[in-house]
């Protein structure tokens, strides 16, 4: 799966990341950035795809090409253009 980093949401909810980014692939996490003390969005997300057959019976794509595609393409919800980016995994602590 690949992991993204979404910004300039505005007033959008998960049910919205999950209804745009379902054409790219497998939506398994569509989670809005909250306030820790407000509970309140902080207008950024993280959305997690993972390649999906297409319906017509074509292969999934493979993640790179996933990757590609999303990151390449203007997201554009409800009149809202995001910003987003792939996210890098945490950092492994060496030694650990």
């Amino acid at each position: 799966s690949a992991r993204f980093f979404v910004r300039g949401l505005g007033k959008l909810g998960e049910h919205h990341l999950q209804d745009h980014f379902a054409q790219y692939g497998a939506v398994l996490e569509a989670t809005l950035v909250r306030d820790k003390k407000t509970q309140r969005p902080r207008g950024m997300a993280f959305v997690t795809l993972a390649p999906r057959a297409g319906d017509d019976g074509e292969a999934a794509p493979t993640l790179d090409a996933l990757i590609d595609r999303v990151t390449v393409a203007t997201h554009t919800i409800s009149g809202v253009q995001l910003e987003l980016q792939e996210a890098l995994p945490p950092p492994t602590k060496e030694g650990a």
